[in-house]
């Protein structure tokens, strides 16, 4: 049946897709079950099997034209449940579509990611984390546990980066044995409820990273240059942006950084 009825489709395959499907388009089917259009319970959906003969997964390509990483892990589980030889035939076409590469590891994930909390599944999909960003949750020893942290970490202000920096720190404490309770935030400041676990994580290296940011906020700097102390991930160093005029501003400026370089140098002797 080229267009069957929504009722006598199946929705099996609805994964929770996060863009809800344009009022102005049909639902779209593949073989009797709907891959879009979900909410919807009248109608008629346009099978694209039947009228196409499209593949599983140019159907789901065409339907959903990008897919982050958790809608990934609910997808699969719902085609690997619904048609389970035919998702074995098709998985590593289905991750390539979407710009990933099929993997045991990487189906780990998807399954860690999967029974998380749907809150942390939607803000790994609002941050547009990878598995990279999510391997730390593959050494946790039980990441049900690790649920509540996992949901209070959503609720506060955090860019991606932070983001990714709360996860890994939070979980590497948590394996150390650091109680739970002491690692949920307790207020709804991001950066510094990330200042407060790496302090945790790495108690000397952070109260040297205070030392150099009071100091480094002591050196003479031009005007229309600034000059800050900053953690990159496992590692701290002088991040410097400098704003001039004209070559010769230009050339001015250096003169005086070298001459902090000099002041550095002397500092770390």
């Amino acid at each position: 049946m080229q267009t069957p009825s929504i009722p006598q489709c199946g929705k099996n395959l609805d994964f929770g897709p996060l863009r809800p499907w344009p009022a102005a388009l049909p639902a779209f089917a593949w073989r009797g079950e709907l891959i879009s259009g979900f909410d919807r319970s009248q109608g008629f959906a346009v099978d694209l099997f039947e009228t196409q003969r499209a593949s599983l997964v140019d159907a789901i390509k065409a339907s959903h034209p990008e897919l982050t990483l958790s809608e990934l892990a609910r997808l699969a589980f719902a085609l690997e449940t619904t048609w389970p030889d035919l998702y074995l035939e098709v998985r590593e076409h289905l991750f390539q579509e979407f710009s990933f590469r099929w993997s045991e590891r990487l189906e780990s994930t998807l399954q860690i990611l999967r029974a998380t909390p749907l809150a942390f599944q939607n803000w790994v999909s609002e941050k547009d984390l990878g598995p990279r960003e999510l391997s730390v949750l593959l050494a946790l020893p039980s990441v049900p546990a690790f649920h509540p942290f996992l949901n209070a970490m959503t609720e506060i202000p955090l860019s991606r980066s932070e983001g990714t920096r709360v996860l890994e720190t939070g979980a590497e404490l948590f394996m150390t044995g650091r109680p739970l309770n002491d690692l949920l935030p307790s207020g709804s400041d991001g950066p510094a409820y990330l200042r407060q676990l790496e302090k945790w994580r790495r108690p000397q290296s952070l109260g040297m990273d205070d030392q150099w940011r009071e100091t480094v906020k002591l050196w003479p700097w031009p005007s229309q240059v600034q000059g800050k102390w900053q953690r990159f991930g496992d590692q701290s160093g002088l991040d410097v942006n400098i704003r001039s005029t004209s070559a010769e501003d230009f050339r001015k400026k250096l003169k005086t950084l070298l001459s902090i370089g000099d002041t550095w140098h002397d500092r770390e002797i």
